[in-house]
């Protein structure tokens, strides 16, 4: 697990970290819909498109949108970060994280996350 990836992992649904201005909007809904870890994120990431745009490379198709990666399936190119800061429910958003591993006979792990502004002890 690379640097970057452990300071990112679950710190996305924490409140209580410090944040600073930033300077594009998301919903409060889009960052709900992460943390539901379903497909509903994926409708929400194309309704905040325009929000986006410039700040956030995404791709879409019919009506989802999705954050694009360097590549998702190598270590250390699966995560980005974001050109603008992004602010949604109270917090900064700083990148994104989006990676797969073969774990062999097991299968494959996907993961992915948001990285925020704030303190790495709120953030494991």
């Amino acid at each position: 697990m690379h640097k970057y990836f452990q300071h990112c992992c679950a710190a996305f649904i924490l409140g209580t970290t410090q944040l600073a201005a930033a300077q594009a909007q998301i919903s409060d809904a889009t960052l709900r819909q992460l943390s539901a870890c379903d497909a509903s994120f994926f409708r929400s990431l194309h309704q905040d498109d325009a929000a986006l745009a410039g700040s956030v490379p995404l791709a879409t198709r019919g009506d989802a949108s999705w954050i694009k990666v360097p590549n998702r399936n190598q270590a250390q190119a699966g995560s980005i970060q974001f050109a603008t800061h992004l602010r949604a429910g109270g917090l900064t958003l700083l990148g994104y994280t989006d990676e797969v591993s073969d774990l062999g006979s097991l299968g494959r792990y996907y993961h992915a996350g948001n990285c925020v502004r704030g303190r790495e002890c709120f953030t494991a």
